[in-house]
């Protein structure tokens, strides 16, 4: 599995609603966040997530151009259908 490790701009926020998310920032060891838990990372400070789970629900705000969600949206594809592929 690769990890994407971002360096942004401006200040980003993950909570996380349902599930399990890892949260790297920075030189801090690896938090395990759950339903409820906020991590909070600064501009400029490189970071890494990920779960582990088949499921994990999570609310992420970021600030900026280049924040994750703004990438993630850029290298989408577009979707014709109004449900998620089955394959």
């Amino acid at each position: 599995m690769t990890i994407l490790e971002y360096t942004l701009s401006g200040a980003s926020a993950f909570k996380v609603l349902e599930g399990l998310l890892s949260v790297e920032i920075g030189d801090y060891e690896v938090a395990l966040l759950s339903g409820g838990d906020v991590a909070f990372i600064p501009p400029g400070v490189p970071f890494r997530y990920w779960s582990n789970m088949a499921f994990t629900k999570v609310l992420y705000v970021g600030k900026g151009d280049d924040s994750v969600d703004s990438q993630l949206i850029a290298a989408g594809e577009p979707w014709d259908f109004i449900s998620f592929p089955t394959f």
